[in-house]
């Protein structure tokens, strides 16, 4: 006995289904398009709820006035957070006093009066900021911290 079967021939799908891809490139472009113009409108200024410039300019202008002994960072010689502040520091010419934790028992010391137990640590003005290479807290502090 032979059986017929009614159906259709099937067709394998040849090839990479692109439809899901695209869809996402659409979505993404259309994101990265939006930013573009609202950040056009807002005017170069501003991005976001922060001043527009280089980490290096806002540092120096915020370290306008200072002195060595207004800024301690106090620093490890293996520490790379702490040498990338130190370049900043020196290209933008901010005055600022290094205290090597490893290197001396007294910054040792002062360390461990301020509870550090990561670097860099930054004290200005006397304030002791959080730990970590954080500009926008330290261009804060300064900022906040000005000599009137």
């Amino acid at each position: 006995m032979v059986r017929h079967y009614a159906s259709t021939p099937v067709q394998a799908k040849q090839g990479w289904n692109w439809e899901p891809l695209l869809k996402i490139v659409i979505v993404v472009a259309a994101g990265w398009g939006v930013t573009k113009y609202v950040t056009q409108m807002r005017g170069p200024e501003t991005v976001g709820n922060t001043v527009a410039g280089t980490v290096e300019e806002r540092l120096q202008s915020a370290a306008t006035g200072a002195k060595r002994s207004d800024i301690t960072l106090y620093s490890a010689p293996w520490c790379g957070y702490c040498k990338a502040a130190k370049a900043t520091f020196a290209a933008s010419d901010i005055p600022y006093t290094e205290c090597d934790v490893e290197g001396d028992l007294h910054c040792r010391d002062q360390f461990d009066r301020l509870h550090g137990t990561g670097f860099p640590l930054f004290v200005v003005r006397g304030k002791r900021l959080q730990e970590g290479l954080n500009y926008d807290a330290l261009i804060a502090a300064l900022n906040e911290e000005k000599p009137r």
